[in-house]
C-alpha cells in the first residue's frame, strides 16, 4: 500500500480510501456535470505535435499579447470547471436536505431504488424537469422567449406550444421542494 515504512498504517488507509473518494467525484464531474466539455480556445494556444521539432533557433514561442490571451484562456478553463464543482456540491446538498422531496418529484425509472440518498444524476433530472416546467409556467419576457425560440428549433417544435407531459395545470401549484 505504500512504500514509505515510516508512514503511520492507519493514515496509509485514510489516504487510500481518500483516493476512490477524489476518483468518484472526478468521475461525477466529468459524466454527470460535463465540466470537462469546455471549448473556450484561442488562436493564440501553442499547437501541441506528437511528433514536436527542436526549435533550432530559440524563438520564444508567442508575444506577450499572446500570453494574455492564453492565460485568460486558461482562467476560463478553471472557472468552468469551478462552477461544475459548486454545482455538483449543491447537488449533493440538495441530495442530503431534500430527498423525499426529490423522490417523490422524480418521474424516471430505477429498476431497484439501492438507497434511500438518490445520486447527483437523479438530483440533476429532478431539477431539470423542475426548471423546465418553471421556465414554461412564467411570464414570457424576451430572453425566456429565446430560450424558448432556441429550445424549440432544436426539437421541432412551435414555440408557445408545449408537449402535454409539460403543460402546467393552472389550479396546480408548481411543486416546491420541502
Amino acid at each position: 500500500m505504500c512504500s514509505d515504512l515510516h508512514q503511520d498504517p492507519v493514515m496509509a488507509l485514510e489516504l487510500y480510501c481518500a483516493r476512490f473518494r477524489i476518483e468518484t467525484m472526478f468521475d461525477m464531474l466529468k459524466n454527470v456535470m460535463g465540466v470537462f466539455r469546455y471549448r473556450f480556445w484561442t488562436k493564440g494556444l501553442p499547437r501541441h505535435s506528437r511528433k514536436p521539432r527542436k526549435n533550432k533557433y530559440l524563438n520564444p514561442p508567442m508575444g506577450i499579447d499572446q500570453k494574455r490571451k492564453v492565460r485568460r484562456c486558461f482562467d476560463a478553463y478553471e472557472r468552468f470547471v469551478m462552477i461544475g464543482s459548486i454545482a455538483l456540491g449543491l447537488l449533493q446538498l440538495i441530495s442530503l436536505k431534500y430527498q423525499n422531496s426529490v423522490w417523490r418529484e422524480f418521474q424516471g425509472f430505477l429498476r431497484t431504488k439501492s438507497r434511500s440518498l438518490p445520486s447527483e444524476r437523479t438530483v440533476k433530472f429532478v431539477i431539470a424537469n423542475l426548471l423546465i416546467v418553471d421556465l414554461f409556467s412564467s411570464a414570457p419576457g424576451a430572453i425566456i422567449r429565446k430560450i424558448q425560440k432556441y429550445r424549440f428549433k432544436k426539437k421541432m417544435l412551435k414555440p408557445g406550444v408545449l408537449p402535454e407531459k409539460l403543460v402546467p395545470d393552472p389550479e396546480m401549484a408548481l411543486p416546491k421542494l420541502e
